[in-house]
């Protein structure tokens, strides 16, 4: 980074980054882009910028080399279930044509009998499952798709005339992706979005560092913009696909977006020790940030949250009080309640799928140490064997300071539910009732708030953070319009 003097150097106030990449002759290029100015401002608060690759894993040794062979194939085994829970309905449509094509043979013998028991069965399954049943139009708990907020409220008003009531309540899915987990993986397919970010360490007041990484953007801004911070799921950071696809809109409309990196999970590196990781309970972290970004923000700040994310932000704006700069929240895909992570279906489908990537990462960076705190490698084989939250948990998170002993507790500490009425600044919930990972009827969803700073908006299909559109779906166009259009809304409000 280097500061512009008199005379014409420097670029916008005078930040420019110089990138050095290596070449095949073995020298180097650079490559100049403009800083924003957030990222100016959170440098000249004390910020230090930093690259993606500053402090990165080691190499592994053979033992850990091993362990991460055993979370691979543990990986592997949750894809390919998802894969036959996905594709279930189809296959058993397509061979009960096929049998009646061929023709039932008379009388039954052995194999077309024990055919037919599995067929039976697995229709039995698939009709107690809610995710199938509620594409099907079958009765399930959750309730029905709406509109749920203070009427005549002004934030009523400020959504109605952003178009997000109207967009909200016309979204329809494509018939084909009208079922809860294809709606879901549907994303896997999309090529994410190009955009460029400058990552900036920042002084936690509690001590450590925290990486945000601010979008860089070559169009000029324009007036009435905002900034976004966002927050992404589990796993999630920068990188994810719906984060970059919000960014890239967000440029073209001329705000600026900040991405919180979640403490020693994804390509974050400000910390050492497994005992910072990020706990998602923690919302004097979070404030940290916060404060930060609205204190060197040019624009009014809107808080963006997808999935984990979206439940942490809920849970910081009911327990904290937001600075002055921030004007409200999106939470995409959250919940102020999550007995959801105890709920039988998330359990065996999904978290058994998100747990080997999340441990994996832990246990490049964090291993030896890991094994101490957990006793030596019983202990630690017992953590990567977790299955569900409860499960790592009990075997891991348990241990770490900050962290009550009880699952229960642990959950309630996550939960904005209770303290709802506290909530000072517009909260905006988007949410689809075929969600699989936060079953609505256990998210806590207020369908009569009191407080009329909360909205929540439910429809009736779109999986988790997905919302495909068109026939083949092919970017998040839904949720990136529906989250623009709502920041216009909360910036818009007096």
């Amino acid at each position: 980074i280097f500061e512009g003097r008199p005379g014409g150097q420097g670029l916008e106030g005078g930040f420019f980054i110089l990138q050095t990449t290596g070449s095949g002759g073995g020298g180097s290029k650079m490559s100049s882009r403009v800083a924003s100015p957030l990222f100016q401002q959170l440098v000249q608060q004390g910020g230090v910028a930093a690259d993606k690759t500053v402090g990165d894993v080691p190499e592994a040794g053979p033992f850990w080399k091993l362990l991460e062979g055993r979370l691979e194939r543990k990986l592997l085994s949750a894809l390919l279930y998802l894969v036959c829970l996905i594709f279930r309905p189809p296959i058993l449509v397509t061979s009960l044509v096929y049998w009646i094509y061929l023709g039932v043979p008379r009388p039954f013998g052995v194999l077309q009998c024990t055919a037919t028991a599995f067929w039976v069965s697995q229709v039995l399954i698939i009709l107690r499952d809610p995710i199938f049943r509620r594409s099907i139009r079958l009765p399930t708990p959750g309730g029905e798709p709406g509109l749920f907020l203070v009427p005549k409220s002004r934030l009523e008003e400020a959504l109605r005339r952003a178009g997000v009531l109207a967009a909200v309540k016309e979204y329809r899915a494509p018939w084909w992706l009208r079922h809860g987990d294809w709606a879901t993986v549907a994303p896997s397919w999309y090529l994410p979005k190009k955009v460029s970010f400058n990552r900036v360490l920042l002084p936690a007041l509690r001590g450590g560092k925290l990486s945000v990484d601010v979008s860089v953007s070559g169009k000029g801004k324009r007036s009435g913009g905002c900034t976004l911070l966002i927050l992404a799921g589990i796993g999630g950071d920068s990188d994810a696909p719906y984060v970059r696809d919000l960014v890239s809109a967000a440029q073209a409309q001329g705000s600026e977006c900040a991405v919180i990196l979640p403490r020693g999970f994804g390509s974050d590196r400000s910390i050492t020790s497994v005992h910072d990781i990020i706990n998602p309970s923690d919302v004097g972290i979070l404030h940290d940030v916060v404060c930060r970004v609205a204190q060197a923000s040019e624009e009014a700040v809107v808080l963006v949250g997808f999935s984990m994310g979206a439940i942490m932000f809920s849970n910081y704006l009911a327990r904290c009080t937001p600075p002055p700069g921030v004007v409200g929240c999106v939470a995409v895909g959250g919940a102020l309640k999550v007995d959801f992570e105890s709920w039988w279906r998330y359990e065996q489908v999904y978290q058994n799928l998100f747990l080997p990537k999340l441990l994996m990462d832990a246990l490049k960076r964090f291993g030896p140490e890991m094994a101490k705190v957990l006793d030596g490698q019983a202990g630690l084989f017992e953590a990567l064997d977790a299955s569900t939250y409860r499960e790592l948990h009990a075997s891991l998170l348990s241990f770490l300071p900050n962290t009550p002993s009880s699952f229960e507790a642990f959950k309630h500490n996550q939960e904005a539910w209770d303290l709802r009425h506290t909530i000072s600044v517009p909260l905006v919930m988007l949410s689809a009732l075929d969600d699989p990972l936060h079953a609505p009827h256990l998210a806590g969803y207020d369908r009569a708030p009191s407080n009329p700073n909360i909205a929540t908006l439910l429809t009736k299909n779109g999986g988790h953070i997905s919302w495909p559109q068109g026939f083949f779906p092919t970017e998040f166009s839904f949720l990136s319009s529906v989250a623009l259009r709502t920041a216009q809304a909360l910036t818009s409000l007096p």
